[in-house]
């Protein structure tokens, strides 16, 4: 299964840096897209819908948002930042529902909340990476930058959390996850963001603009796990172990991007308001 795994991330994420740095944006907005509609498909299973034509209505509808959004970005860009810090509010939010679960579950467990969930969960993140990617300030290497941050984090909770961990996180609803663990992803977030500073070349050099690109990517990490325990939730609400089987060894689609749906929006915004980085949504 590991072994499985290994070939499954190496070959995606090949494939993936290629497509970021080579195609266009329009491109990649049309490739994220597929990945957002695999994951807009495996959610309703989350809302356990069962029934094939609307599940696709589902699925259409949220292709009509990524449509609305894209029409968005290219004609009235200051709802770009009104997105963004919607979903960003969104997330400081699950913080709240991942810290009282199994409590208040009525209360995000009815199918049509969940139908909102979902697509605040999946077009955000389309949103905040098309418009960062867009960005002629290194867009492209920053949307590398951010999917490798998630992977280093996840790769230093991993081995630090077999290591040294002790004190779960959530147990109710991910038993693996651990303190020591989170620790170990934020170090390897610190040490990870000073390369990547150094080689963007982030505030030319200047070591205030370094230390809050250090940081954000540590806000960052801290909110993809929070990304990853409500996805987790969601499973256990209806007793799914994995959101699909598409990719052999790692689950669905929705099981690889689920840190990136609260790590992309919080990047985003972070770069803007701290660094003033200059997003695309403005040339679109």
């Amino acid at each position: 299964m590991l072994k499985q795994r290994f070939i499954t991330a190496i070959i995606l994420f090949s494939l993936l840096v290629w497509g970021i740095l080579a195609l266009s944006s329009d491109w990649i907005a049309v490739v994220l897209a597929i990945f957002i509609i695999v994951g807009a498909w495996e959610w309703t299973s989350m809302m356990e819908i069962t029934n094939r034509i609307l599940r696709i209505t589902y699925v259409f509808c949220v292709m009509l948002c990524m449509g609305s959004g894209w029409w968005l970005l290219q004609h009235m860009p200051g709802l770009y930042y009104f997105t963004i810090i919607c979903a960003v509010s969104g997330w400081i939010t699950a913080l709240f529902i991942v810290k009282t679960y199994p409590d208040n579950t009525a209360l995000y467990s009815n199918k049509l909340v969940k139908s909102m969930i979902g697509i605040l969960l999946l077009v955000p993140t389309w949103m905040a990476l098309v418009g960062l990617h867009h960005s002629p300030t290194y867009g492209p290497y920053f949307v590398v930058y951010l999917i490798l941050l998630t992977s280093v984090a996840d790769t230093g909770a991993y081995f630090g959390g077999r290591r040294w961990g002790k004190n779960k996180l959530a147990p109710a609803l991910s038993p693996g996850k651990t303190w020591e663990g989170v620790g170990s992803a934020l170090i390897a977030t610190m040490l990870f963001s000073v390369l990547g500073a150094l080689i963007l070349n982030v505030g030319s050099g200047q070591p205030l603009s370094i230390a809050k690109f250090i940081l954000l990517s540590m806000i960052v990490v801290a909110f993809s796990i929070v990304g990853d325990l409500i996805e987790s939730l969601f499973k256990r609400l209806v007793k799914l172990k994995d959101s699909g089987t598409i990719l052999p060894g790692h689950g669905g689609i929705l099981d690889r991007i689920d840190s990136m749906t609260a790590a992309a929006p919080i990047f985003v915004l972070g770069l803007w308001l701290f660094l003033d980085f200059e997003l695309g949504a403005n040339t679109l």
